[in-house]
Formats: C-alpha cells, structure tokens, sequence
C-alpha cells in the first residue's frame, strides 16, 4: 500500500470540503426556492444574471448569494452574480461589502 504525503492529504480534505459545501449551496438553494413557491411566489421572480449570445438565458438568480452584479478583473468580462452570502444592506440582500455601498448611495 501507497503512503499519503501531507500534500496528497490536504488535497484531499480541501476535495471532500470543496464536495460538501457544494452540496450545501445546492441544498440551500433549493430549499430557499421552494419558500419562495409556497410562499405564493413565482420563479420568475428572481433575478437573471449574465446574459450575453453565447448564454441568452443567462443564469437564475441563487436566492442565498448577494444580488450585486459584478464584472470578474480577469478572462471575459461578464457581469454575474456575487458569490458572497446575503445577510447586510437593504433588505438582507446584500453580502458585507455590496451591503456599506448600498447604504451609502
């Protein structure tokens, strides 16, 4: 039998971390939209981020994530959705930092 390396460990934790949390956010996500279904909402209320030609039904809005748009500093300049968890701002909507811009304007 192999012997695991500390590098080949840790690898391997931050796989199974990475695993779970994207299990999390699938969860959450999909328990957030079902609120919204029974609480008489329609999905057509959410968001749509990041329409351009090559994906002209952009992408729906994930109701646990802050709803500023912002443009990623590297490869193609797309306007998505923050990625950071809401809870600040206006309404909750907003992540920490969206949430002190929000305020101020």
């Amino acid at each position: 039998m192999r012997e695991i390396k500390g590098w080949q460990r840790l690898t391997y934790l931050l796989l199974i971390f990475w695993v779970l949390s994207l299990g999390l956010l699938i969860y959450e996500t999909n328990k957030a939209e079902k609120e919204i279904a029974t609480q008489g909402g329609d999905m057509s209320d959410l968001r749509i981020y990041g329409k351009w030609d090559g994906n002209p039904n952009g992408t729906k809005e994930n109701v646990t994530c802050c709803i500023a748009k912002v443009v990623p500093l590297t490869g193609f300049p797309i306007p998505r959705q923050c990625y950071r968890k809401r809870g600040r701002g206006p309404g909750g909507l907003y992540c920490t930092q969206h949430g002190k811009i929000e305020e101020v304007l």
